[in-house]
């Protein structure tokens, strides 16, 4: 099943070591169009580029499930970060169909078995990320695609 679609914030893959595309999901479980829409409102009102403070040295598990539309069983962990544009972010996605992302976080690892999941303390980093419309269709994070 995955996540339908959604708008990510992606930042630079080398910084952090992940499997699938390293990202901030500020919304999922979009129908395309409306994703796509979602997306130029985004790039009009906040432009394309946003910068994330990661707070590395607070890894957290996140449970399996997390968005209301969710049941995908998949746990995960990561960092959550902080952004002066979240707010815009969740203002301009309360127009449409989508579980928007009331914290900023980005997961580093995902897996079925919570137990094979091994959480890292980093420092915490300043990431700059890209707006981007993905296809997190894929029940495989590995094959999750960026669109736009």
């Amino acid at each position: 099943m995955g996540y339908k679609f959604g708008i990510w914030l992606v930042y630079n893959q080398e910084l952090l070591n992940t499997k699938h595309i390293g990202h901030f999901t500020i919304c999922c479980f979009m129908e395309y169009l409306d994703a796509v829409n979602l997306y130029d409102e985004i790039k009009n009102g906040c432009g394309i580029y946003s910068t994330l403070n990661l707070i590395g040295n607070k890894p957290i598990f996140f449970p399996t499930n997390l968005y209301s539309h969710d049941n995908n069983n998949l746990y995960s962990w990561g960092y959550y970060g902080n952004s002066e544009l979240w707010n815009k972010y969740k203002i301009i996605s309360n127009k449409y169909i989508c579980d928007f992302s009331n914290e900023p976080h980005t997961s580093i690892e995902y897996s079925k078995n919570k137990d094979s999941l091994n959480l890292k303390t980093i420092d915490n980093l300043s990431l700059d990320c890209t707006i981007h419309v993905v296809d997190i269709t894929n029940d495989n994070p590995c094959k999750w695609n960026i669109l736009l």
